[in-house]
Parts: structure tokens; sequence; C-alpha cells
């Protein structure tokens, strides 16, 4: 019984003993990391590039933007098909009248929405500290992703928009002018973003 009693104790003890000194020696090589120091996030999509920005809500604007594309062509259906049936007399014209006033009251409300989420920067990629990929979403939810360099995007472009969520982006090769939301979206590698943005925040 003795003897089971000790070589229990000395086992435990070296078990404690190895714990403690596990715990200090990771908590020592914990101390001597840079925690300010942010690793770069290399693409996936684009393997020699690596991501300086993205907009962590891009999807769901995409779908706000796909369900209105859907809508749309719902609605333009819809028109037809009603007014034929009202001319055969299967429907009444005051419910025709009625079910497509109810189409645009929907799709009112939810045009307004989608104009945050047109054009919207989801990613912008660097490549070399020269070449540029911007993603963006088109009118319709479509992803668009233009490949560039850093010349290409006016000096100063990045003009306040009347909405604070986002700024407005101009590119010589772009008619189309690109929201960067600057107030939800996430900046990953600060100096890159601000060399190409002109210092802008």
């Amino acid at each position: 019984m003795n003897l089971l009693t000790t070589r229990f104790y000395t086992i435990h003890r070296y078990c404690l003993h190895n714990g403690i000194n596990g715990i200090i020696r990771r908590c020592s090589h914990m101390g001597q990391q840079d925690f300010n120091v942010r690793p770069t996030v290399n693409s996936t999509r684009y393997p020699d590039y690596k991501i300086i920005y993205n907009f962590p809500y891009v999807l769901h604007a995409s779908l706000l933007n796909i369900m209105k594309r859907n809508f749309l062509l719902f609605m333009g259906a819809s028109i037809p098909i009603t007014v034929i049936l009202q001319m055969l007399g299967y429907i009444t014209v005051k419910t025709g009248i009625s079910f497509i006033a109810s189409g645009f009251v929907v799709l009112g409300p939810l045009q307004l929405i989608c104009l945050f989420c047109n054009n919207s920067i989801g990613a912008i990629y660097l490549k070399d500290n020269k070449n540029v990929i911007i993603s963006y979403l088109n009118y319709w939810g479509k992803r668009v992703d233009l490949s560039t360099d850093v010349d290409d995007i006016i000096v100063g472009s990045t003009v306040p928009s009347t909405v604070p969520l986002y700024k407005m982006i101009h590119m010589k090769s772009c008619k189309a002018k690109l929201k960067l939301h600057t107030k939800y979206g996430k900046i990953i590698e600060e100096s890159n973003y601000h060399d190409i943005f002109d210092n802008f925040k």
C-alpha cells in the first residue's frame, strides 16, 4: 500500500512539474511575439496578389442586388400576363391594377436600398505595389474583377459622397463610380492602402 502511494505521488509530481514548465515556455514564447504586426493575407483566387482591403458585407450586398434583379424580371413578366388575363376577362381591372401597384410598392424601396450596394468594392488586391485588381458588384449583383495598375486610379479621386458610409472612387479605365465602404470596410494593409488612395482615410 505504501509502495502504491509513493508511486502515485511520484507520477503526480512529475506531471505537475512538466505541465507548469510547458505553460511557462509557451508564455515566454508568446511574450516575444509582436502582436502589432498583422500577417500578410494572400488571395486564394489570385495567389500572386495580397489583399489590402475587403468589405465583409459584400455577400449581403450581392444578395440584395440579386433579389432586385429577380424581382425586376418577375415584374417584367407579370405585367403583360396581367394585362392579357384582364383582356380575356379572367381578372377584373381593379385586380390587375392592384397587383401591379403592389409590385411597384415593393420594388421602389428595394431599389433605394440597393443604391448603397451598386458598384460596391468587395476587395482590393495588390501585386508588386503596382498591379491592382479591384473586385466590385455591378448593378445586377454580379462580381466584376477589374485588373489595372495604381496609375489608373485618379489621385485624390476618393471624394466624399452624400452618404457617410462610403467614398467614391474614380478610375480612368472604368466609367462606373465605385463605392469604397470606409465605415464598415476592413483595411488589411494600411500602408499600401493609403499609398494607393493618396493617404485618404
